[in-house]
């Protein structure tokens, strides 16, 4: 869980820096920092998952080697449990800071600039669901 809480505060303060670095910004500059903090954040918990699902995976293979089936199983539950709440939080930092960028675009009248802000937040967040079925496989795969 300290993963997580560590996550949670990293999304913090590179939130208030975008938001910070963005009042001062022309339009395109605060469209390329949204994205490259939707995509810090995006990378992150991607790296979190990594981890914490070959950590998950050795556990599950040696469960299963010494006979411990249930076990395996619980872990293989609370490590996609664990994934799906990086997710959450990741895709709520996302959603926060897009949602934020797209305001203020908005304001400032550039439209199409908020319009490929929107678009690329959809895919990240996108990306992050296909994050989760590809470990919900992998730990599917091993417990086989």
């Amino acid at each position: 869980m300290s993963k997580l809480m560590t996550l949670a505060a990293m999304f913090v303060v590179a939130y208030t820096l975008t938001m910070t670095a963005q009042a001062q910004a022309n339009p395109v500059e605060a469209a390329q920092r949204c994205v490259t903090h939707v995509n810090r954040v995006a990378d992150r918990a991607e790296a979190v998952i990594a981890d914490d699902t070959a950590a998950c995976l050795q556990e599950i293979r040696r469960l299963l080697c010494a006979g411990r089936v249930e076990a395996a199983h619980a872990v293989a539950r609370r490590c996609h449990q664990d994934a799906k709440e990086v997710v959450r939080r990741a895709a709520a930092e996302i959603d926060t800071v897009c949602t934020n960028c797209i305001r203020y675009l908005d304001s400032v009248g550039a439209f199409r600039l908020a319009r490929r802000v929107d678009n690329h937040c959809g895919l990240v967040l996108d990306g992050l669901d296909a994050l989760l079925d590809r470990q919900q496989q992998a730990l599917a795969d091993a417990l086989n």
